[in-house]
């Protein structure tokens, strides 16, 4: 459910109790369940739930009153003297300070947390929203709506505690004690809080009306009883935590499923016992992450901004998240946030980093490592994703560089031998290219790209036999190689196996019928056996698939000057001479002269393009 529903609904339960409880005085109380297995829904004191007395047979009062009467025994009055030194320091009246009531022992049992016959209820339904949502994650809250009349105040000995401690000042609470040791269901008007808008409302209250748990237990024993209420969800944290650590030592992808099961239990069930923990719901995420469920990874991170909206550490992880699921903007934005938030972390910059790769803005992906390595020296990861943001942007020395660096740190990386290879061959050092490259596949003898690139390096440097070497293991290792199968076809052209060549193109045409650059070579050779139509087709498909090709274009109107398609290839010296290139010196690598053309030939070309053939 979206943040905007979520509000809606808050306001349309804050607006039903500002209504109800507009004409007249009201106090109220808030539940975290309405207990009707237990207690059959009734609004009751804890002297009624523990012993479920039967009124018929058994006065709630007269029990209260035996624990009253034990409870002196373990206290005294203070002595009148200290009591008018007491109200004269405090600037109150004596009597204001009179001698211990039972209604006295009764609020300090009910603050301590003994069983008594009173009931909390506050003057401020805020107070009563959030005891209504805080606990019991899995069931409907209740907000109970008590009308102050004369009456009531009788019936239920309505009444606000003297000398309130700081607690039940700030819960503004006033209390409730039924004959019957519960408020009967006429006297009182009810309002459901739904399970799903429990956290919603508790962050709304927090965020809006600084109503939260250090507002509403804010002395030591409410320390100590939010402690009885939330303690036991850390426990069960730290064993999710303890979880999610064999789940990172795990071996195989079995166990680290199992922990990762074992860690979102736990941290379940710490959600149902402290629904406002942040931590968990972001644990929980992370643990989400291993079972690849990136939408409650999600849901988790979302809940957990919106209960704490400065966790740097939610944003971080979400990023993280929207990463994976490659929505690159939301990550940045994520990451960014995470950084706003002063959370100077490497770990987020390298996270921002490798987005930044990915969409292409290398420039930006650059500073981001630069500031990794700033704070870890020695971080080969950072290093070799800086050397692809270099690589990518054609920084090829700064890039080698980097993989070096990579390459000192943890020598069996086996990417940052394979692109350092790469980049040597960019720059023409073939020989040390073929190097790396040689390292590369000593590291990994499967590695069929490591073949094919050091096959490129080796025809490069001219030694047309290994590169020859080099493509067959690549195509042992991988038979779909279609670029594998090009350059093969390239190396055996370059040595006039035409036919091997051919052979070699149909197969990468084949597993890649969009090759345009195959078409383009099977074209020439095309051309080269004299077999011009069979040529024009193969330029036809590769101009079709990569219409900026001059240099197709011109291979194809030298076919057609063959074929005598004297409109068709005029068309195309045209729009090949358009873009500036000199058809006249690519004719004359052919041919050279017209004369030379005419007599191998025995074709006489029109004036028109003879004009074209010999003007610059």
């Amino acid at each position: 459910m979206s943040n905007e529903n979520d509000l809606s609904r808050i306001k349309e339960i804050i607006n039903e109790i500002e209504e109800k409880s507009a004409d007249g005085s009201y106090i109220f109380r808030g539940e975290p369940e309405p207990f009707k297995e237990k207690y059959d829904g009734k609004v009751s004191s804890s002297l009624w739930r523990e012993y479920r007395i039967e009124e018929d047979h058994f006065d709630i009062e007269v029990v209260q009153m035996e624990m009253i009467e034990a409870a002196k025994k373990h206290t005294g009055d203070p002595p009148r003297q200290f009591l008018a030194d007491l109200a004269a320091s405090l600037n109150v009246t004596g009597e204001y300070i009179g001698e211990t009531t039972d209604f006295d022992i009764l609020t300090e049992l009910q603050h301590y947390g003994g069983k008594t016959n009173l009931i909390d209820f506050s003057t401020d339904y805020l107070i009563a929203l959030f005891f209504s949502c805080d606990g019991s994650h899995d069931k409907n809250g209740r907000i109970i709506l008590l009308q102050r009349t004369k009456e009531k105040n009788s019936k239920y000995q309505i009444e606000e505690p003297r000398n309130p401690r700081n607690r039940v000042i700030s819960q503004k609470s006033v209390f409730v004690r039924p004959p019957k040791g519960y408020v009967e269901t006429e006297d009182y008007e009810m309002i459901n809080i739904p399970k799903s808008l429990k956290q919603p409302m508790l962050t709304h209250l927090s965020k809006y009306h600084s109503v939260s748990t250090e507002s509403i237990y804010n002395d030591l024993h409410g320390f100590i009883r939010n402690q009885d209420i939330h303690g036991d969800a850390y426990t069960l944290f730290y064993r999710g935590f303890a979880c999610q650590n064999r789940c990172r030592e795990a071996t195989t992808s079995e166990a680290r499923i199992k922990e990762s099961e074992k860690s979102i239990k736990y941290y379940t069930k710490a959600i149902e016992l402290k629904p406002d923990f942040p931590e968990a719901y972001t644990n929980r995420g992370n643990a989400y992450i291993i079972r690849d469920d990136y939408d409650n990874a999600i849901k988790d991170y979302n809940r957990a901004i919106q209960i704490k909206s400065d966790y740097a550490n939610a944003y971080y992880n979400r990023g993280n998240v929207y990463t994976k699921m490659g929505k690159y903007d939301s990550s940045i934005k994520d990451y960014d946030m995470a950084i706003q938030l002063g959370h100077d972390d490497p770990y987020i910059y390298y996270g921002r980093g490798t987005v930044y790769n990915r969409i292409g803005d290398f420039e930006r992906a650059i500073e981001d490592f630069d500031k990794v390595i700033q704070f870890k020296s020695n971080d080969a990861a950072a290093y070799y994703e800086r050397a692809a943001a270099y690589y990518n942007k054609g920084a090829i020395d700064f890039a080698i560089e980097d993989f070096t660096a990579v390459i000192r740190l943890t020598p069996d990386r086996i990417q940052a031998h394979y692109y350092r290879g790469l980049a040597y061959s960019i720059k023409g050092a073939y020989d040390l290219a073929i190097k790396d490259l040689t390292t590369t596949i000593q590291l990994k003898p499967d590695y069929a790209e490591a073949y094919h690139d050091r096959g490129v390096a080796h025809y490069l440097s001219g030694e047309i036999d290994l590169a020859i070497e080099d493509y067959n293991k690549a195509i042992q290792q991988n038979p779909d190689y279609p670029e594998a199968y090009y350059n093969r076809g390239i190396a055996y052209e370059k040595k006039d196996n035409v036919d091997s060549a051919i052979k070699n193109y149909d197969k990468a045409i084949e597993l890649k019928p969009d090759y345009a650059e195959v078409y383009n070579n099977r074209g020439y050779i095309y051309y080269k056996k004299g077999e011009y139509a069979r040529a024009v087709k193969d330029y036809d498909v590769a101009i079709k698939l990569k219409g900026n090709s001059i240099l197709v274009y011109n291979n194809r109107s030298m076919a057609l000057l063959h074929l005598q398609e004297w409109e068709k290839a005029k068309s195309d010296l045209i729009t090949t001479k358009d873009t500036g290139t000199d058809i006249v010196t690519l004719f004359r690598n052919s041919y050279s002269s017209i004369a030379d053309f005419e007599q191998k030939t025995g074709i006489q070309l029109p004036t028109d393009i003879v004009a074209l053939l010999t003007s610059s």
